[in-house]
């Protein structure tokens, strides 16, 4: 993908982004991770980073913000940031919105800042499912003694696709696409898509530590995205750093 084509879906994103951190109350979000893609000659130890830089590419500056510290709160949570080994950092404090077009810049400018690894964050789709419960009735010997009539019921669904970059040499590392119904926040959002993620890497090894914790010196693998629906066809992302 061309950055002219990653950059057409900034303002989507930014919609939706903004539509969920409105969103207050109800239960936690579903997530499951859909599709994902691995670089064949990444290895374990290339998903072990020291500071880790979180990119949410939205329009809106507050909703931008929001979604950056959520996805580095999500990194800071985990048991290797916990051990002092790993920090997590939005990029908003240092990265303007205007320098996201310029890839090589920006590379360069995380490089100089010391971070070595990168998650950035793009919509794939957003949109509603409506689906009919059927009604159901009680009987006492043959007589309704009571009825719930059918409704329609309204299902929110998001799917996001995150992206693991090296910085040093702009290699993109995993990418996957996650599917996330009826979010009730973006924290929580983002929250769920981490988790996703992070299980996904360990059942391939990718994780340099048990999900009980990490032994010392072991590294953490960066995760996190925001996005919605319909069937998503399969695809090999560029290998190159494409914010």
């Amino acid at each position: 993908m061309s950055l002219p084509e990653a950059t057409r879906w900034w303002p989507r994103l930014g919609r939706t982004l903004l539509a969920l951190a409105v969103l207050s109350g109800g239960v936690a979000c579903a997530t499951t991770l859909e599709t994902q893609w691995k670089d064949p000659s990444a290895r374990a130890e290339d998903f072990t980073f020291r500071r880790v830089v979180t990119l949410a590419q939205v329009d809106d500056e507050a909703v931008r913000r929001r979604a950056e510290d959520a996805m580095a709160a999500a990194l800071a949570g985990g048991p290797r940031a916990q051990a002092g080994a790993l920090e997590a950092k939005p990029a908003y404090p240092l990265v303007a919105r205007s320098e996201l077009a310029d890839a090589d810049a920006l590379r360069a400018k995380l490089e100089r800042a010391g971070f070595d690894g990168a998650v950035l964050m793009r919509l794939v789709s957003d949109e509603d499912r409506v689906r009919y419960v059927p009604g159901r009735a009680e009987t006492f010997y043959g007589v309704v003694v009571r009825y719930e009539p059918g409704y329609y019921d309204v299902d929110r669904i998001l799917r996001v696709e995150t992206n693991l970059y090296s910085v040093e040499d702009g290699r993109l590392l995993w990418s996957g696409v996650t599917k996330t119904v009826d979010p009730s926040d973006l924290e929580d959002l983002v929250d769920g898509i981490a988790k996703a993620v992070r299980n996904e890497l360990e059942d391939q090894g990718l994780v340099p530590w048990p999900s009980c914790g990490p032994p010392a010196g072991a590294g953490i693998p960066v995760h996190s995205s925001v996005a919605a629906v319909s069937a998503i066809p399969a695809r090999s992302p560029v290998r190159a750093w494409e914010p």
